[in-house]
């Protein structure tokens, strides 16, 4: 539904003579990842000079809490695609002023800035649900669990926390989302060890050490 209604509005800022601008509130991974999507559509459509996208993140980078190298690869992939696409971090949305059915003006919290887009797509606010745990356990800034190489809290070895909610350290002691991808360079193959790991775990034999835990005691995913 929320997909169709988003061609639907492209496909008629598309359509249109006028310069339009759309801005995407959130540069998390569901925000770059549509600014990407939007991108190949306007150059498809042959109006890349007439429509531009911006992507605003609150924070000082967009996929916050990603690999460095990997972060700036996307960056790179973002301005390869050739049309009007600039990104706007650490300036957080304030508030959405003159609204009608032509478009609307972004204010950003600094006072100053404001943007007008013909399309506004919310993206921002997506993140795992918060857990009370006593004894607390380590968390990242906005709240993710940090867990060990096989996705266990270290406090709570019986306790495994994966998704959104989650996150691990490099070699390095960087925290990073745990993602997987297909083709992981050097910097993300921690990453991809990670979900290897659990999925090994569940699929080969994770019933059997699970049963064994819960002898003594229970064991929980979150």
């Amino acid at each position: 539904m929320i997909a169709s209604l988003i061609y639907d509005s492209i496909s008629s800022i598309v359509n249109s003579d006028k310069k339009q601008s759309v801005v995407i509130v959130g540069g998390g991974a569901t925000g770059v990842s549509l600014g990407g999507v939007l991108s190949d559509f306007i150059n498809e459509s042959k109006k890349s000079d007439s429509i531009s996208v911006t992507i605003i993140e609150a924070l000082p980078t967009i996929l916050s809490g990603w690999d460095e190298h990997l972060v700036k690869k996307v960056e790179e992939l973002l301005r390869e695609k050739g049309i009007r696409i600039r990104i706007i971090t650490s300036s957080p949305v304030d508030r959405v002023e003159n609204a009608d059915g032509d478009g609307s003006d972004i204010c950003l919290s600094d006072g100053k800035s404001q943007i007008y887009s013909s399309l506004t797509i919310w993206t921002a606010g997506i993140k795992g649900y918060d857990i009370p745990i006593n004894p607390e356990v380590e968390k990242t800034r906005d709240g993710k669990i940090i867990v060990n190489e096989f996705c266990q809290i270290d406090r709570y070895p019986n306790v495994f926390s994966i998704g959104d909610i989650a996150a691990v350290r490099d070699e390095n002691g960087n925290l990073l989302s745990i993602i997987e991808e297909k083709d992981a360079s050097e910097s993300e193959k921690k990453i991809k060890e990670v979900n290897d790991g659990l999925y090994v775990l569940i699929k080969n034999g994770f019933l059997q050490i699970f049963k064994k835990l819960k002898k003594d005691h229970k064991g929980s995913f979150i």
